[in-house]
């Protein structure tokens, strides 16, 4: 039986200093690479901001994403991904 992948919600430091978080919705493989299939397409103030705008979006493709879990990680920046 195959594991169903894994999604991670990316809370990344992406714009300028007076707006520097972002996010990525990342796919988890059973190779355990990560591969990219959405992101902000705004920068946010605070990390809340773009926690909330994260939120919304998963709300939105879960239908698509059988099975959807989602774990946050903070902190990345654009080039950790």
């Amino acid at each position: 039986m195959s594991k169903r992948p894994g999604y991670i919600m990316r809370i990344i430091r992406s714009g300028p200093p007076s707006r520097p978080f972002g996010w990525k919705l990342c796919q988890q493989g059973a190779s355990h690479k990560t591969m990219v299939i959405g992101c902000s397409t705004i920068n946010f103030r605070t990390r809340g901001e773009a926690v909330a705008d994260s939120v919304s979006t998963a709300v939105l493709l879960a239908p698509s994403l059988e099975g959807l879990i989602i774990n946050f990680d903070y902190g990345y920046r654009e080039d950790d991904l």
